[in-house]
């Protein structure tokens, strides 16, 4: 089963990653108490469910409760910024997205956490594809057609150039 296999995977990262320099003496013990599980995103979407699912998997494998907290805000700067801050014990952990640890970095000026420095990549937890859509009315059939549309009806009022994301909405059409 894919959750299983995810699971193993992640089970397998984070006893591997244990770092020398964490304040525990030995990671033998681990978890001995509570560990947060960040999610920067609000409750009920996907994100939010792949953490409770891995969560639980967690709580369940290690017997020590792996607590979601959902921490939206700030296209996931919010959270990376509190896991960054965070004691370097392995008791804040968090489900990252490109986002968070690659596309921010292009679209804020200055981010208050350097992912390559502040965060560490553990496990890959899930591929998830992007794919573009417009509505069947719209005659173009690649993306050449849609931008070559685009530009055709963009003067003096752009009609087709709106775009949506799970976390933003954009729509430039009235």
């Amino acid at each position: 089963m894919q959750i299983t296999r995810v699971l193993f995977i992640a089970l397998a990262a984070i006893a591997v990653s244990a770092d020398r320099t964490w304040s525990q003496p030995s990671t033998a013990d681990y978890p001995n108490h509570q560990v947060n599980l960040v999610v920067p995103f609000a409750p009920g979407g996907g994100t939010d469910i792949l953490g409770r699912l891995i969560g639980q998997k967690l709580s369940d494998r290690f017997g020590k409760a792996f607590v979601v907290e959902n921490r939206p805000g700030a296209g996931t700067v919010t959270a990376a910024v509190q896991v960054a801050k965070s004691a370097p014990d392995g008791y804040t952990i968090m489900m990252a997205t490109s986002g968070t640890m690659a596309m921010n970095t292009t679209l804020y000026k200055k981010l208050p956490y350097d992912p390559g420095k502040d965060l560490v990549l553990v496990a890959l937890v899930c591929n998830v594809p992007f794919v573009l859509v417009v509505n069947p009315a719209l005659p173009v059939n690649s993306v050449a057609d849609l931008v070559k549309l685009a530009k055709a009806r963009a003067a003096p009022a752009p009609s087709i150039t709106s775009w949506a994301s799970c976390s933003r909405l954009r729509s430039t059409s009235r």
